[in-house]
């Protein structure tokens, strides 16, 4: 039995706990995507289906590995991430382990938690693998790369993307500040904003104390966009603080849930005397403990002033752009790398520049149409036709056919419209 996961600094952790519950099987890692187009946007390698007529390895050394692997495999379970790139590599995986032996058994598993109980409770539910799950992620690739192909300027040096471009023109009208909500729980984008403030760090930080959180099992799976409350995380919580947050009352069936703590942590010690973990866990489960009913009572914490790089996440988290595993990554490329917002949080001239130039894609109803098409498909052309944006990418597309290295682009799950 093989395992195969995204994270290279997951396996050792994965292995410890499969031993312990006594699983007989070995862990491999991709090391993210298997795939990507290449680094350059020119040549666009996109065609009128809007499918990548050109794809690179991304990690040589994983694949390679995982080839030998897979032809001795008998049976595979992919266990990347529940999400829309996780459901891609895992497309990836499964095709991959196709080609390589024909007659491997291949199993999806959503591991929401790295502990023993999430672990072993992935295992006993693991499901038949869905490659239409893909499907969305590969159509904002192909769109995202077209896009920003399209719009960008590399004789003034500007590169810009539909998320920034979108990002920069929902920053041009101030919506005001947002709360942190009391009585729900947050998504993983919301944690990250909120207790960036708490703690007056960069996003980036808690994204990354968030993660190695859930790689070392102490919270769950932290890129989640839902506030779903599952059965489990509210009895789990409840047994830790004695605070009860009431679960949503459809089953739990493996659908993304609200991050959440596993393991205890000190909520009454003051943040500064805390790791930056020890500090976000603890962020985390008072914020459970507010939402939740008979448990501690847990005073709101001090938030400090919106920094260039909260503010910019914050109008990605108001107007769905983005993805909890990349906000706060484009929120400081955009601040940072790109230097398109000022000391106030505001789009400054260079800004402006690069959004009269990224206009067509953050046109009022473009992004809307963009992201139904990303989620459900159709003819990209009928989406898009009559708008600017259409005319200026259908002039890069080209007639080639998709690339042949990546097959999940072929048969049932290509992009024929």
């Amino acid at each position: 039995m093989l395992i195969v996961i995204e994270a290279p600094g997951k396996v050792a952790h994965l292995r410890s706990i499969l031993r312990k519950i006594g699983f007989d099987g070995s862990v491999l890692a991709t090391g993210g995507h298997i795939y990507r187009t290449p680094k350059s946007l020119y040549p666009v390698y996109i065609n009128h289906n809007l499918e990548p007529t050109k794809l690179e390895w991304t990690h040589p050394e994983y694949v390679d590995h995982l080839v030998m692997s897979l032809r001795e495999a008998e049976e595979i379970i992919i266990a990347t991430d529940p999400d829309s790139e996780g459901h891609l590599i895992a497309t990836d995986v499964a095709n991959l382990a196709r080609k390589e032996n024909p007659d491997i058994k291949i199993s999806r598993m959503y591991m929401f938690g790295m502990d023993e109980h999430h672990v072993f409770d992935a295992l006993s539910n693991t499901l038949e693998y869905d490659e239409s799950l893909a499907l969305p992620a590969m159509r904002r690739r192909s769109i995202d790369r077209i896009i920003a192909a399209s719009m960008s300027d590399p004789d003034k040096k500007i590169f810009i993307g539909r998320v920034m471009a979108q990002t920069l023109s929902a920053m041009q009208h101030d919506e005001g500040m947002i709360s942190e909500p009391v009585d729900t729980i947050m998504t993983g984008t919301e944690f990250m904003y909120h207790i960036s403030r708490k703690m007056d760090v960069n996003p980036i930080k808690i994204s990354e104390h968030m993660q190695k959180l859930y790689e070392s099992g102490r919270m769950s799976y932290p890129r989640s966009d839902s506030q779903r409350v599952t059965a489990y995380a509210s009895h789990h919580v409840a047994d830790m603080y004695g605070a009860y947050v009431k679960p949503d009352e459809y089953i739990d069936d493996g659908a993304h849930p609200a991050p959440y703590p596993i393991s205890k942590s000190d909520i009454d010690v003051p943040y500064e005397y805390m790791s930056g973990e020890d500090a976000t866990l603890s962020a985390i489960s008072r914020h459970w403990c507010r939402a939740g009913k008979g448990g501690p009572f847990i005073p709101m914490d001090e938030q400090h002033p919106e920094s260039p790089e909260q503010k910019t996440m914050r109008y990605m988290m108001t107007n769905n752009v983005g993805r909890p595993g990349t906000t706060p990554y484009i929120a400081n490329r955009i601040v940072e790398h790109y230097g398109l917002i000022n000391k106030r949080g505001e789009v400054n001239e260079k800004g402006i520049q690069f959004l009269k130039q990224g206009n067509p894609v953050a046109t009022p109803g473009i992004p809307e149409k963009i992201s139904k098409w990303i989620d459900f498909g159709g003819n990209i052309q009928s989406v898009l036709e009559g708008s600017k944006l259409w005319d200026i990418v259908s002039e890069n597309m080209n007639s080639e056919p998709c690339s042949k290295l990546g097959s999940a682009y072929e048969g049932e799950i290509s992009f024929a419209m």
